[in-house]
């Protein structure tokens, strides 16, 4: 699968939980490791969540997932100009329909950008910078091989964290938390490599208004709040 980008209908199933165990595994080391289906499957986990945070309206809610269903049975019927422009209408629909969703998502985004792993450019100068603190990471099991350290520079309000030894998980994903001066938490799957290693660059607009990181292992897809056990935590207020 690793050789083929992940079809949408697919990425739809797995975040529907429509998909056998196996496909999960198969799915998710998949877009553990491509950027294009990292991120379209993000694209699909935040507009599905905006559906269920912001509430819209129920005739909305249905016009919304008879759209979704509708894309993704288009697989099983076979090519016509018709079905073209079904797709092109969907696609219209969808962006002027989520058009108040997403505007009302957009007030509650973090205020940072994140990038992981091959996103990361000239990572050496970041860490040989001289206004840059280095914080080493504590993990939550005195058995782990987790290892790694934050790299805090105060004067571009950026934060560089490098991770190694986290283990391969085949029924649940990684996630990363920045945790704010008032303790409410903004996740983001974490992308880990073949050797259990991973980076990760947060720009933010305002650096004082965040106290730590943490990880947890959470259910396939990741979740809104921590639930499953903590992997590791650094410190940077």
């Amino acid at each position: 699968m690793s050789s083929n980008h992940l079809k949408e209908e697919k990425i739809i199933d797995l975040l529907d939980g429509n998909v056998s165990e196996e496909e999960k595994f198969e799915i998710q080391n998949h877009i553990n490791t491509c950027p294009k289906c990292q991120g379209v499957y993000k694209f699909w986990q935040n507009t599905m969540e905006s559906m269920t945070d912001v509430s819209p309206s129920p005739s909305l809610k249905e016009r919304l997932d008879e759209s979704i269903e509708k894309k993704k049975s288009h697989r099983f019927i076979s090519f016509k100009p018709i079905i073209l422009t079904a797709s092109l209408a969907i696609v219209a629909f969808l962006f002027w329909g989520l058009n108040d969703i997403v505007y009302q998502s957009n007030t509650v985004q973090p205020e940072y950008e994140i990038y992981q792993n091959n996103e990361i450019n000239e990572e050496s100068l970041f860490t040989n910078s001289p206004h840059v603190e280095v914080q080493q990471l504590v993990s939550f099991s005195n058995t782990s091989n987790i290892d790694g350290a934050l790299w805090v520079n105060k004067e571009t309000q950026e934060m560089l964290l490098k991770v190694k030894g986290l283990e391969g998980l085949e029924q649940n994903d990684y996630q990363l938390w920045i945790v704010d001066q008032d303790n409410h938490a903004e996740g983001e799957l974490l992308m880990v490599d073949t050797n259990g290693e991973a980076k990760v660059l947060y720009r933010l607009n305002d650096l004082s208004e965040y106290k730590h990181i943490k990880a947890s292992v959470e259910p396939l897809g990741g979740s809104k709040t921590p639930t499953g056990p903590e992997t590791f935590f650094v410190d940077f207020d």
